[in-house]
This record gives C-alpha cells, structure tokens and sequence, in this order.
C-alpha cells in the first residue's frame, strides 16, 4: 500500500501503522495523523518517502511537523490549507527539495524564520490573507520562484532577507499596507522587472533591492518618500523611471538616493513616454523624460541626452 485516504481518526490508534508503513508516498487524513512523538518515529521507521501530503482539518503539532520534514527529499505537494495553525515553526518546510505545490494555512498569522527557505523548486506561493509578517529568510533561496500572490491587505512587515535569491522573480506588487521592507528584502532577485510599492510604505532597509540589475522601472505610492539606505537600490540603474504620486514628484526629486532616479508622475506611467518630438533642431530645451526623436526612443536628464543602453548622446 501506498496511498491512504483518512477522513476522520475516530476509530484510529493515535501510532497507526499509516505512517509507519515505510512504502506510503501518498496520505491525505487529519493533521492528528502525523502526530507521532519522536521515539515512536524512530523505534518503528516511520516513512521518509512521502510524495504527496494533504492535511484535511485540525492543527499541526511540532511532532507533525517533524514527520512531514521526515520526507523533505521526496515531498512534491504539500497542502496544510485546510489546517487550524495560526503560526509555523521555525524552518517548518525548509530544503524540501522538490516541492513544486506548497499551500500555506488559511488561518496563518506569521510566517517564520525560515519557514520555507530553500525549496528550489517551488514555482509559486500563495500569501493567506491574515499573514500580518513575513519572518526572517522566510522564503531565502528559493530560486524557481515566479510568483508570489499576496492576498488582503493585512501584511505590516517582510523581513530582511525575506525572498533573498529568489533570481526567477520577475515581476512584484507589494500589497496595500505594507509599511516596512526589511534589509536584503529582495537581494539577488536578479531577474525583477516591474515592481509596484503601495502608499502605505515607510521604510525600505539596507540592501532591500540590492543586485536587482534587471529593473526597468519602479513605481512608489507613498506620497511621503520612504526612508531607504544608501545600498538598498544597489546595483539597480539609476536611469529606469520611478512614478510617483503627481503631487510628490519635487519630494522625491529632492530626497537622497531617490533623487539618482528618472522621478515621474504617476499620471505619466501608462504609457512610459512623456514626450514626443520629430527633432530638437529649434533648439529649444527639451524636458527631462523619455521622448522620440527622429524615430529613437531617448532619455533626457538634467540638460543631456542618453540612449536606452545609458550611452550619452549629446
């Protein structure tokens, strides 16, 4: 037998042979099944070969945990949705290899200290809406991570080094409420292309975006330029634009680091062109911005002209 289906344990003994068998790769029961204490998993093998896990109802203990972390090389899909857990341990589903569906606890309050670092494999994740915090390297190294939905608008605070090297990340919003990005947030997401701060933002930490080279624009809704480090935008060009509230736009322009940037109105972000132009033979002084000229796109900053590559024109 390999595959078990368990609705309700009433009738099971708490040790049942289910997990004990060493050949089940597929259990979908209540979380109460994988509650088996640490001698008992060791004195009768419990299995370490399960490929496919689906907590039903009730909540996942740390000796459950434990035996589900038993099977961390072999697991591909893992679904706690439906459990009563409100907090994870630490490193609860941590280096599972080949997890390529994860689903989070519907009722999860905090996701912890690197509750699901180093799942290489895993495509996607789905943020519960009552997650108010994202812990410490939460999500550190997952690196085929494409995807990350936040869902409501109750998350405060992600934590440093939060989705540090998650290089297949290429495009984020961080949700409405966010108030803090921690330091090394976002390190190393080497291949981010969009991303979207809403204007609840206050503080973006040392090294938050750092090494994030593939940004081609930003756009911040805080009305208020929030506090960044010298380094949190390491490595990103300073010639991508960055749209701000319409209001704000001398704010930014006039506030360290984020005045490096091309600052534009918000307003102006549907198209990313603020002006066209045949040619400036007139002579008169075109405005800082993107414009076409003579059928090429150009970048005007501070009184001269660069092409998309940053290469000065004139």
């Amino acid at each position: 037998m390999n595959k078990a289906i368990v609705r309700s344990t009433a009738e099971l003994n708490p040790y049942c042979m289910l997990l004990l068998n060493p050949q089940i790769d597929t259990i979908i029961a209540p979380a109460s099944i994988f509650d088996i204490d640490e001698q008992h998993r060791l004195d009768y093998v419990c299995t370490k070969r399960m490929k496919y896990v689906k907590a039903n109802s009730g909540e996942l203990t740390e000796d459950a945990f434990a035996v589900i972390r038993r099977s961390a090389s072999t697991l591909e899909t893992l679904d706690v949705a439906a459990t009563t857990n409100t907090t994870l341990s630490d490193e609860a589903f941590s280096n599972m290899y080949n997890l390529t569906t994860l689903a989070l606890p519907q009722n999860l309050e905090r996701i912890s200290y690197m509750a699901v670092a180093g799942c290489k494999m895993l495509p996607s994740i789905s943020i519960p809406a009552t997650v108010t915090e994202i812990g410490t390297s939460a999500f550190e190294h997952c690196r085929s991570l494409q995807t990350v939905t936040f869902n409501g608008n109750n998350l405060t605070t992600i934590g440093n080094w939060a989705f540090y090297n998650n290089h297949a990340l290429q495009q984020l919003t961080i949700p409405a409420g966010v108030t803090t990005i921690g330091a090394g947030a976002f390190y190393g997401c080497t291949y981010l292309e969009d991303l979207a701060m809403p204007a609840s933002l206050r503080n973006v930490g040392d090294n938050a975006f750092a090494l994030c080279n593939h940004l081609t624009k930003m756009q911040v809704e805080a009305d208020l330029p929030p506090m960044v480090a010298a380094r949190t935008f390491f490595d990103v060009s300073r010639n991508i634009p960055v749209y701000v509230p319409d209001e704000a736009v001398n704010d930014y322009r006039n506030t360290a680091i984020w005045q490096e940037f091309f600052i534009r109105p918000i307003s102006q972000a549907a198209t990313g062109i603020e002006t066209v132009r045949e040619n400036d033979n007139n002579g008169e002084l075109l405005p800082d911005g993107k414009f076409f000229q003579d059928g090429k796109l150009l970048i005007r900053r501070n009184g001269k002209t660069y092409d998309l590559t940053g290469s000065l024109i004139d």
